[in-house]
């Protein structure tokens, strides 16, 4: 426990262990009632939002929930800080090497993640990353994770929020992948066969509509987006068709219409196949498709691990941005693709960020569709 006895002391050893710099300083007079009172300013931190918490107030949130390293309180005219995992042993082994296990449905989002193993990003970190793509849904991956089958997990946005809702035991990192925000050519689109009589949304009363999984962000949009031609997704038939067998299943006949994402998109593009809608932009075009979460019980056993393997995703997401030649060549270690549809295909918008808004209108839409029971307290469970 060390107190902080004036203002701007720092602790180096501290700084030293969780990457921060704390200092000591007294609040402004424009603070109002809390003028005079101090507080503890971070200058430095992995997470660099909410960058101040006057106290007596709450710790940052973010410091309590994702690094679950630090608690902050006052009592008299002394700051305790009561600091774990910094000592011995302990120090040693949270940053010595780990093994980490990441749950995944295949899919253009994962690239980063991908991209970062190959260029040795997560290595620089002392962290081997294990890949199960074997989950057929976010829905089932999710269940797993709480579960403790897989330290981290990625899903689309609604089924973390539906698992979260039901009790799952997972917390949310960061986002994955959100919309390109162009609503002529996105990464998602609602296709039809080329042939097909179906020329808009608006055809699809009484129709088969194929979606990867029920109660997913997919589901939702396209949900959204029949609700908005005025067609009442009850009046159509739904049909669970994973992504690599969306476009089989158009030419087939089995369904009339499938939400189809890259690089089986482009792929369904070159053969002339149709698109009727762009359902992502469409509904917002600063969408957060899907994020990666983890167990809270990892979360709370190694907050160190946690917090490299977001590192390692934020550096692998910074090379994403800035090599999208990587990102194309990288599609081939986790799905089939040739030359002439990595070259093609649209990328997702490769961010960590997670857009609040769009997140919040999803999940008040999602309730008036019945797709989950509340809205949930977003300041809670966002990172």
């Amino acid at each position: 426990m060390l107190p902080l006895v004036g203002p701007h002391q720092s602790y180096p050893l501290l700084s030293k262990c969780l990457d921060v710099e704390i200092v000591a300083a007294l609040c402004p007079p424009s603070w109002g009632t809390n003028s005079g009172q101090r507080y503890v300013k971070l200058t430095r931190y992995r997470q660099p939002a909410r960058r101040y918490s006057p106290l007596p107030l709450s710790p940052p949130r973010s410091l309590m929930k994702n690094a679950r390293l630090l608690a902050i309180a006052a009592v008299a005219t002394s700051i305790p800080l009561i600091v774990s995992g910094c000592g011995g042993a302990d120090a040693a082994e949270s940053s010595g090497a780990a093994s980490v296990s990441v749950g995944v449905v295949p899919g253009v989002d994962l690239a980063p993640l991908y991209l970062g193993i190959q260029e040795g990003v997560f290595d620089e970190l002392n962290l081997t990353v294990t890949i199960n793509s074997l989950s057929a849904s976010s829905s089932s991956l999710l269940t797993a994770l709480g579960e403790d089958r897989f330290d981290f997990g990625y899903a689309d946005t609604l089924s973390v929020l539906s698992a979260i809702e039901g009790g799952a035991a997972i917390d949310i990192l960061s986002g994955a992948a959100a919309s390109s925000g162009n609503a002529q050519l996105d990464y998602a689109a609602i296709m039809v066969r080329p042939d097909s009589d179906i020329t808009s949304l608006s055809n699809l009363t009484g129709r088969t509509i194929g979606v990867d999984s029920r109660g997913s962000t997919n589901e939702f949009v396209m949900r959204d987006a029949m609700l908005a031609a005025n067609v009442p997704a009850e009046l159509a038939t739904w049909k669970t068709v994973p992504f690599v067998d969306a476009v089989g299943s158009i030419n087939s006949g089995a369904v009339d219409a499938a939400l189809v994402t890259e690089p089986f998109l482009t792929t369904a593009r070159l053969a002339g196949m149709r698109i009727i809608s762009y359902p992502y932009a469409e509904f917002d075009r600063n969408l957060t498709v899907s994020m990666y979460v983890a167990s809270s019980a990892f979360t709370e056993k190694k907050p160190e691990v946690v917090e490299r393997f977001r590192m390692a995703l934020q550096r692998s997401y910074d090379l994403a941005r800035t090599k999208p030649g990587l990102v194309r060549d990288s599609l081939t270690s986790f799905i089939k693709t040739g030359a002439d549809v990595r070259t093609r295909l649209t990328l997702p918008s490769f961010t960590t960020h997670i857009d609040t808004g769009s997140v919040t209108l999803l999940g008040e839409r999602a309730k008036k569709l019945g797709m989950i029971q509340s809205i949930p307290d977003f300041a809670t469970i966002l990172p």
